[in-house]
């Protein structure tokens, strides 16, 4: 899609952070691919997660390091890149919402300050913030411990289309 960027077909463009993308792996592990998918990546994969499981119940992570699965220089490369590619576009920049695993939680927050930073400085990008609606209202908003129910999906898309709303009534002026 952001290859077409001019496409007719669409107006406004979600890019949604990846929560799994913050999670602490153990330093000297090799990530593997998802997609494209095949018989060799799930051996490969399948192998590595026992080695990160090894490593941290011997304690390698502690000892020898973590790191974030992205970095958070590779997302705000990549979140900018994208929203390069849809300058002609409106893009929206939902906040992460808390995970109720709390120990996330600072992860989450320092990957949110990247997508807000981003929407501050393209005129094209709309912040949505979450946060701090989905931690007071914990587990009311919550299906498990990391995604929306239906009270929490239809927060976000109300405060998405009262931010659209806003954003077209500027506009227009």
């Amino acid at each position: 899609m952001l290859r077409d960027n001019d496409s007719d077909d669409y107006d406004c463009v979600f890019i949604q952070f990846g929560l799994k993308d913050a999670y602490t792996t153990f330093k000297y592990s090799p990530n593997i691919l998802y997609y494209p998918d095949n018989f060799l990546r799930k051996q490969i994969r399948s192998i590595v997660k026992k080695y990160k499981k090894t490593c941290r119940n011997i304690g390698l992570n502690k000892l020898l390091g973590e790191v974030n699965v992205v970095s958070e220089q590779e997302y705000r490369y990549n979140i900018s890149h994208m929203v390069k590619q849809c300058k002609s576009k409106q893009v929206v920049l939902p906040e992460t919402i808390p995970h109720q695993e709390t120990a996330r939680n600072t992860s989450i927050q320092r990957y949110n300050k990247i997508l807000e930073q981003i929407a501050k400085i393209h005129d094209n990008c709309l912040f949505i913030r979450l946060y701090d609606d989905f931690l007071r209202k914990m587990p009311e908003y919550y299906l498990d411990t990391g995604h929306p129910n239906e009270f929490g999906y239809s927060h976000i898309a109300d405060k998405i289309l009262e931010q659209l709303a806003g954003v077209n009534r500027h506009k227009a002026d």
